[in-house]
């Protein structure tokens, strides 16, 4: 919501409030990225690209290296 109404001041506290609780959900929960790509996002229009970048890097190891998605994808190459 602040994000959308250009207040990246408000959006970014929000998003780091939200990062501390998503510390408490199981390490294999998908929500804990949600956070983070919030955080990118902020970043990224605030022009911070090396935080934006490594926020997005959090989302990418959280969800796509997810040990589930890792042998679903070594499956796939090996066909």
């Amino acid at each position: 919501m602040y994000e959308s109404a250009g207040r990246d001041d408000l959006a970014l506290v929000a998003y780091l409030n939200a990062r501390l609780f998503s510390t408490k959900l199981p390490t294999n929960n998908p929500d804990k990225a949600l956070a983070y790509c919030g955080l990118g996002s902020v970043f990224y229009n605030t022009e911070e690209y090396n935080w934006a970048l490594r926020s997005f890097l959090k989302v990418y190891i959280l969800i796509i290296l997810r040990p589930e998605n890792i042998e679903k994808i070594v499956l796939e190459l090996k066909q």
